[in-house]
């Protein structure tokens, strides 16, 4: 017997308990769904699946089907599936779309349309936002060609295409948008070109802007290595300049599940492309950057061709006894630790340069929060291009603490004459018309490389 009738029963249920009482539902956040793949890799009764439908892509979750183990939301990367408590009747489903790039070319998967679009015409920077993109690891970089582990099966996915800079390229040229330019050089630390880069990594980890940095360090050979630092000192390993490839981007999801506060990264103006590329459409491994450091760059080489086969065929000179490389105002100079000296035109290397960097006019590295390089700065010093307010802050920390010297602004003059001289010569040294013709693509020529200050 009771007191109450079950009429009476039912407002004394709150509203709580109530929910509590139906299924919890894996749901998507739409938001975050970077359309990896993950999820039906992983579900063990085939309750997700996808059509597609030229660039729009249909992702299902059959609730018929769905056993509820939540296998796909422990693998989701950027944690957009999560389990929601709602009324589930026969037949229901969770769909949602995605945009998809367009398979104009008959491929098994989409990454033989980045072989066959990017990878295989040579227009490949190897800045390895590809292989960072890839959710099962199949891309692989390293000192040769991007190439693809055919033991793992392709998902599919699209991460790979819709990360790469170069499949739509956009080509830039010129100085960009920037708040200062100046010359300066570090009290802390020496470096070949005053060792500003290192300057504002330690800076920005002082002030805690980041608490984690992917540098790039050398053995005696002048063989690249990363380093995940999480101090200054681990941090100054990377002080030599190298002209070699470092996959950064590849390092970015070791560092992410690293780091607290956040990441501090340094590339090249490919890299550096790929890494906004890769960040505008993906949130997993590129959300805790906090700033990132551009190079400036004429062009890039792989280890064994630059360092072997230049370096040490064709001038003698082994790794081991190597001091220095630089490149400046179109010269290579290499420098052994006897003293012997080459300057080398950069046109006469041109066939040692990675394939992909011959249609490169990104000398600037107009993408980056800050560009450092020597060019235009005395010896000893770097030319420095603020490009946000993100670069200002860790630049307005150094001055607080008086950690650089800050060069005359009768200096200013020549860091924009010699960049802006290297700008136009990087786009005569890699005339793109030609490349864009092969893709159709007709460009009017635009010699403009006028600065935009702000």
């Amino acid at each position: 017997a009771t007191l109450f009738t079950p009429e009476q029963l039912i407002p004394l249920v709150t509203a709580e308990l109530k929910t509590d009482t139906l299924p919890k539902a894996p749901v998507v956040d739409l938001e975050l769904c970077v359309d990896c793949f993950m999820c039906k890799k992983v579900c063990p009764n085939e309750a997700i699946s996808n059509i597609d439908e030229g660039t729009h892509r249909q992702i299902i979750i059959d609730y018929d089907t769905c056993t509820y183990c939540g296998k796909c939301i422990d693998i989701c990367p950027p944690k957009a599936l999560h389990y929601e408590q709602k009324e589930i009747k026969k037949g229901d489903k969770f769909i949602w779309e995605k945009k998809i790039p367009l398979k104009d070319i008959e491929v098994e998967n989409y990454y033989q349309l980045l072989d066959k679009k990017v990878i295989e015409p040579h227009w490949c920077s190897h800045c390895t936002a590809c292989v960072v993109a890839c959710p099962v690891n199949r891309i692989l970089g390293g000192d040769q060609e991007i190439s693809e582990d055919l033991d793992i099966p392709c998902l599919d996915c699209s991460l790979c295409v819709r990360s790469c800079p170069r499949y739509d390229y956009e080509n830039l040229k010129g100085m960009g948008e920037y708040t200062d330019v100046f010359s300066a050089r570090s009290k802390r630390f020496v470096g070949q070109d005053g060792g500003m880069v290192t300057e504002m990594l330690v800076s920005a980890m002082e002030m805690g802007l980041i608490d984690t940095a992917i540098v790039v360090g050398s053995d005696d050979e002048w063989r690249p290595y990363l380093k995940i630092a999480r101090n200054p000192d681990e941090i100054t390993a990377g002080l030599k300049t190298k002209y070699a490839l470092a996959d950064i981007l590849s390092a970015l999801k070791a560092a992410d599940k690293i780091a607290k506060k956040g990441i501090g990264i340094v590339g090249v103006p490919c890299q550096i492309e790929g890494f906004r590329q890769h960040a505008e459409h993906t949130k997993f491994f590129t959300t805790k950057v906090r700033l990132a450091i551009g190079i400036l760059c004429t062009e890039n080489f792989y280890y064994k061709r630059f360092y072997k086969e230049l370096i040490e065929d064709e001038y003698g000179i082994a790794p081991k006894d190597l001091k220095r490389t630089d490149m400046k105002k179109g010269l290579l100079t290499i420098e052994s630790k006897s003293g012997e000296v080459h300057k080398i035109k950069l046109q006469a290397i041109e066939h040692y340069a990675l394939m992909g960097c011959h249609i490169c006019q990104n000398f600037i590295n107009m993408t980056a929060d800050i560009s450092v390089g020597g060019s235009g700065s005395s010896p000893g010093f770097s030319s420095m291009f603020v490009r946000n307010e993100t670069a200002q802050k860790v630049i307005d920390y150094m001055v607080e603490k008086d950690t650089f010297e800050r060069a005359s602004e009768e200096k200013t003059p020549a860091v924009l004459k010699t960049c802006g001289f290297m700008v136009k010569y990087k786009a005569k040294l890699h005339p793109i018309e030609p490349y864009l013709k092969d893709r159709g693509i007709v460009v009017e020529k635009d010699e403009s490389t006028e600065e935009k200050s702000g």
